[in-house]
């Protein structure tokens, strides 16, 4: 359950003092008028009628084409999605209006038993703040902003997050941001971070570079598929961790008395599972290399493996740039197949929306067509319940693991 969750509300007397009105206004055009009303956050180019005179980021009324309001938003004239739904109602953007938001994303979480002293506390559009990341490490966060509004916004909310964790870190360091005209950013906002951070998932320990690691520091979207593979790896079992960051499955699979390997490119990212191997008390070697090239020329001197895990970064998260993920994919799965014993198993994961379930099972019956291997698909995992997929945002449906037996 969760946990240290504190309300001051002598905090929120202070800091109704502080808001932002929207004064200007942004015409919603009839033929987007549905998605609206459909509760879609993001609004293209030729959705809306914009001011010639707009500061980015700045808050905006939406309006229909009769006059009618709709909605406040933040508006960035350069962005691929120019407006972003923050609310329906016509209010200010104060330290009420985050307190509402984060206390609403906290209860949603709070009947989620997962086992852990970290998740995500504000999944972005899925928890009615377009483009804010909140990921909770035992009373420490991070936090991502991912567009020119939240950014803009971020006076007021900062603060809100000091007054009920232990320290607040930004982790704005991202390429994304360069399609808001945001610079990459990654700092202390409040408090004082440790450069790890101690969390737990059921019995596993893991230190999470949230300073220096890759995004937050810590997947935690993948903390199901993490348990599940936990609950299936047998006792002596080679597992072959491919792009394995700090060792989640690797040492998740140790722990179960596997015997684990794991590859990864970045040195913080294999430093991080060493420690994490020791803090567990498992032997798992690690090697800082392309996985593309160890799976291709080097696994196969350890092989057969009954566990193969396939979780690259997503190196595609466009629509013009899918093809390039499915070939990645395609290429990983391909070289693996060969290095399973008879009836090992496979876990590949695409975390972008751009790919689904059946392009990702396309994929990898490709691969098994072209080495001549029938494999099975057993189960699909997604990320975990503190990722909440909304049905009116698709995007917020990203991860899929597919798990398929070579047989």
């Amino acid at each position: 359950m969760l946990t240290h969750y504190v309300s001051n509300e002598s905090f929120w007397d202070r800091d109704r003092l502080t808001m932002m009105k929207a004064k200007k206004v942004v015409v919603l055009r009839n033929g987007a008028r549905r998605k609206f009303e459909k509760g879609f956050p993001w609004f293209q180019r030729n959705d809306v009628r914009m001011p010639e005179e707009l500061g980015q980021g700045e808050l905006v009324r939406i309006e229909g084409q009769d006059g009618s309001f709709l909605g406040i938003g933040m508006a960035n004239r350069g962005a691929r999605f120019p407006v972003k739904i923050l609310t329906t109602e016509d209010r200010a953007i104060d330290g009420a209006f985050f307190r509402e938001r984060l206390d609403a994303a906290w209860a949603y979480r709070s009947g989620m038993d997962l086992e852990s002293n970290a998740w995500r506390w504000v999944h972005g559009e899925a928890d009615g703040l377009p483009g804010l990341i909140v990921d909770w490490f035992d009373g420490h966060v991070a936090v991502q902003v991912r567009n020119a509004g939240m950014e803009r916004l971020k006076d007021i909310w900062a603060p809100v997050l000091a007054e009920r964790t232990k320290s607040v870190y930004e982790r704005s360091d991202m390429a994304g941001r360069k399609e808001e005209g945001l610079e990459e950013v990654n700092g202390q906002l409040a408090g004082e971070t440790p450069d790890r951070v101690e969390i737990f998932e059921r019995k596993v320990k893991y230190l999470v570079p949230i300073k220096d690691g890759l995004k937050t520091g810590h997947f935690l979207d993948q903390r199901n598929s993490r348990y599940r593979f936990a609950d299936r790896v047998k006792r002596g079992e080679k597992v072959l961790d491919l792009f394995c960051y700090t060792g989640g499955f690797s040492v998740a699979g140790a722990v179960a008395g596997a015997e684990s390997l794991g590859v990864d490119l970045k040195y913080v990212a294999v430093e991080t599972a060493r420690a994490n191997a020791v803090a567990n008390g498992v032997d798992v070697p690690y090697v800082q290399g392309n996985a593309f090239d160890y799976v291709a020329k080097e696994a196969e001197a350890l092989g057969p493996y009954d566990w193969v895990i396939l979780d690259p970064p997503a190196i595609g998260k466009t629509k013009e740039t899918r093809e390039s993920l499915k070939w990645g994919i395609w290429k990983l799965v391909h070289d693996a197949l060969p290095l399973l014993a008879a009836n090992g198993k496979m876990v590949v994961c695409a975390c972008t929306w751009q790919m689904n379930v059946d392009d990702c099972w396309e994929v990898i019956q490709l691969a098994a067509g072209d080495q001549g291997v029938r494999v099975v698909l057993e189960e699909v995992t997604l990320q975990d319940l503190d990722h909440p997929a909304v049905a009116h945002f698709p995007q917020s449906l990203y991860l899929k693991c597919l798990w398929v037996r070579k047989i």
